[in-house]
């Protein structure tokens, strides 16, 4: 998995604990980590916000849920599916109110997406 360095915005390898760009000191799992990436997200292109997601889900952690959930009305599909995905790897069952809704989206990968994770998040069938 590739994540962020939180000072270049580099991508490097997960099993590393410091860039090789720049020299900082990376937590994956570190509150300071999250809150670094999710203030990026405004200015960030799709691209970046969808790795952002990615990363947030391999965290594994229920405080990025929240901005994951914003992220299902980002305009970009592919951000909207990574945020789905992310919140599914969470795991976080509270956020199943907020994906149900894509199950009506137009696109068939959110649409697919909604469904895998809810069935994760819920147990049951959609």
């Amino acid at each position: 998995m590739l994540i962020l360095c939180p000072k270049c915005w580099s991508e490097i390898d997960a099993t590393h604990v410091v860039c090789d760009k720049c020299g900082a000191m990376v937590d994956l799992y570190s509150r300071n980590y999250e809150q670094q990436l999710t203030n990026v997200l405004a200015q960030s292109d799709a691209r970046r916000r969808a790795q952002i997601c990615c990363i947030l889900g391999c965290r594994g952690k229920t405080s990025a849920s929240p901005v994951l959930v914003d992220l299902l009305h980002d305009p970009d599909v592919e951000v909207c599916e990574a945020a789905i995905r992310a919140l599914g790897e969470i795991g976080d069952a509270s956020a199943a109110e907020a994906v149900k809704p894509m199950l009506m989206s137009e696109n068939d990968d959110l649409r697919s997406a909604a469904r895998y994770v809810l069935r994760t998040l819920t147990g049951a069938a959609v």
